[in-house]
């Protein structure tokens, strides 16, 4: 792990600067730092906090980890430098990954013996936050994959006789619904479903994109950890260019959100509908734009990269206010409500742009489920249904009394 910047102005204050702040991880054994503290190793040394010694000391595992990994050697004689990339979404690794994804499910509770569900079953609700969104499965450091299946998509495969009855009830902290709209979007004319991905290794959108796509699934991007954005893509100075024709399927507002490092401008029918910067940009933001059922608008987001890392989140949606009562009423009828909640991604990790209540700056500030899904649940119980709880967090959480949890992460 590296150091962070420990600033008081920034992060956790907790050296006075950044000379000591790498001093003192080096001398802890960091040896490899994923920001640019170590920058200031030099200042460390002349001010005498460190000695040659230490770098030495550091540099020879480093460089013992290089050439284990042939990473001086020619590459004709990598073994690593032979695999293809075809590999990569390869059916055989698509497989060890459900296969992982199984066996990481960790059933916490099962009260009454309701799990397994009876293959038999008539009808199933599914409810929460989490049932229908891929990129809340994704993680914080993650690449893009070609498909994505949701608990929704995979309940609906599982029980293809059984009625489906799907009810967001709520987000996983606003006291309000969102519907996502990304399927709406086609990356030109009559062509594929989704978006246009091009980035260019350049931050001014100059010559030729080293990388063209379509992202079917969700626009989530970031490079933190080394991460490459996509093939032939560099790590620093890029731009990209994400658009599409989007067809609205009501009259009304459409939102659109967006959240990025550095600086992005949102257009719509060629037209600025916004731009920010810093941290304005990496804050999520709502533009709301007014639509009409049936027209089709070309959408184009526009990033450029300034700093060393790229995130980029994008996505479109309805919004309208929960309404507990008439989810109860559409589920009562089921004979198992499966609720899918807990956390997301885009709520806890590494100092985040969040203050949503329980939430700052990517930490907790309350251990407790959201309130809002704890509103929810209660109004479920009120059924006297079985509720088994599909809990998704990357932290521990507090919870009441649902006698059916199993956590899939």
């Amino acid at each position: 792990m590296g150091t962070r910047r420990f600033l008081p102005e920034k992060y956790h204050g907790t050296h006075p600067d950044e000379k000591s702040t790498a001093a003192d991880a080096l001398k802890h054994s960091t040896d490899l730092e994923c920001g640019d503290t170590y920058n200031n190793l030099n200042k460390s040394l002349s001010s005498g906090l460190i000695t040659e010694k230490d770098i030495d000391a550091s540099m020879r595992r480093i460089l013992k980890g290089w050439f284990e990994l042939g990473m001086l050697d020619p590459k004709s004689s990598v073994h690593w430098n032979s695999i293809p990339y075809t590999v990569v979404d390869s059916e055989e690794h698509k497989q060890q990954a459900l296969k992982m994804a199984q066996k990481s499910i960790v059933l916490m509770k099962n009260d009454k013996n309701v799990l397994p569900l009876n293959k038999n079953i008539k009808k199933i609700a599914v409810v929460g936050p989490n049932a229908d969104d891929g990129l809340m499965q994704l993680g914080n450091y993650n690449g893009t994959p070609s498909s994505i299946v949701t608990i929704l998509e995979g309940i609906r495969t599982k029980f293809p006789n059984a009625e489906i009855i799907y009810e967001k009830g709520s987000e996983v902290t606003d006291p309000s619904s969102r519907t996502s709209l990304y399927q709406n979007f086609l990356s030109q004319k009559n062509g594929e479903k989704g978006m246009k991905v091009e980035f260019f290794n350049n931050n001014e959108f100059k010559g030729s994109p080293a990388n063209i796509s379509v992202n079917k699934t969700g626009i989530s991007y970031n490079s933190f950890g080394g991460t490459q954005l996509a093939p032939n893509v560099g790590r620093e100075n890029t731009s990209a260019k994400i658009s599409g024709i989007f067809k609205s399927t009501y009259t009304g507002e459409v939102i659109f959100s967006a959240s990025t490092s550095d600086v992005y401008t949102l257009f719509v029918n060629g037209k600025e509908v916004a731009t920010r910067k810093g941290p304005d940009a990496r804050h999520p933001s709502e533009f709301p734009v007014k639509m009409e059922k049936g027209k089709e608008y070309n959408i184009e987001l526009q990033h450029r990269q300034i700093g060393k890392y790229v995130s980029i989140t994008f996505d479109v949606y309805r919004k309208y206010p929960v309404n507990f009562a008439v989810v109860k009423e559409k589920v009562k009828d089921a004979e198992v409500i499966i609720f899918a909640g807990g956390l997301s991604p885009s709520l806890e990790g590494e100092e985040m742009m969040v203050n949503a209540e329980g939430f700052k700056g990517g930490d907790k500030t309350n251990i407790e489920l959201p309130k809002v899904q704890r509103e929810l649940l209660a109004e479920l119980r009120k059924t006297g249904k079985p509720v088994v709880f599909v809990l998704c967090t990357g932290s521990a959480l507090g919870l009441e009394q649902d006698e059916k949890i199993m956590t899939p992460w």
